[in-house]
């Protein structure tokens, strides 16, 4: 199908705590929670060993896709995601339960989702628990699920990661490599894009060349060199 993975996992990198904005996007923090989960585990589990196991990007039928890219920080590492939030300076409390925020409160998150991804979450919050990141699941009806969204009031949030494969990137402008949707990684971002700059919250630089790349993509000839490089740079720094 148009997936590029059965469920997508994202954080609010624009979220109104500025603590928890400043951990979101710290990219070595989502490495870490990419390395916490245990995909095989999840697989065995709910897909009888029969799903393929591989990060959240585009399919390997795009024609610039990567071998690299769908393993990218897929594998389960539990000691290297516990690196990764030591090097960040996430601290363990002093019963080594939780990991602290960097103004000291427990770093405890809310990962909401509808039914369909109740399984999943359930499983992936005691996994990012494991590793000191509190997680508690929320199952949500899908229109508030949106509302919520559209808001930026989430934490971190599962939703259907579809609209990837490339006769979709292409149809759908590449809303989902953007901050776009219902489901943003970024709602103040996508404000921001909405409304040429006037509301919301300015976008990363990386996540402003991006933008830039969907719209060259949009415009390139498939199969041409340009079309291939601006895919590709596209892909690698998503």
């Amino acid at each position: 199908n148009s997936r590029g993975n059965d469920v997508g996992l994202s954080f609010n990198q624009t979220h109104n705590d500025p603590v928890l904005r400043e951990i979101f996007n710290d990219v070595r923090f989502r490495q870490a929670m990419s390395l916490a989960i245990n995909r095989p585990q999840i697989n065995d589990i709910l897909y009888f060993g029969r799903a393929t196991v591989r990060q959240a990007t585009i399919p390997d039928s795009v024609s610039f896709y990567e071998d690299w890219m769908g393993e990218y920080f897929a594998e389960y590492d539990v000691d290297q995601a516990n690196a990764l939030l030591d090097e960040i300076g996430l601290e363990w409390d002093a019963a080594q339960e939780t990991r602290l925020r960097p103004d000291g409160e427990p770093l405890e998150i809310v990962l909401e989702c509808w039914t369909e991804f109740c399984p999943h979450v359930e499983l992936v919050a005691e996994m990012w628990t494991a590793v000191g990141v509190k997680t508690l699941m929320s199952q949500i009806e899908r229109s508030l699920f949106i509302e919520r969204n559209q808001a930026n009031e989430q934490d971190a949030y599962a939703h259907p990661y579809d609209a990837i494969a490339e006769p979709n990137l292409r149809a759908a402008n590449c809303s989902r490599l953007r901050p776009l949707g219902d489901n943003s990684y970024a709602p103040g971002w996508r404000t921001w894009y909405n409304t040429d700059g006037e509301q919301g919250d300015e976008p990363s630089e990386d996540n402003q060349r991006i933008w830039e790349l969907c719209n060259q993509y949009a415009s390139s000839l498939p199969g041409s060199d340009e079309y291939m490089a601006i895919g590709k740079e596209m892909a690698t720094l998503y």
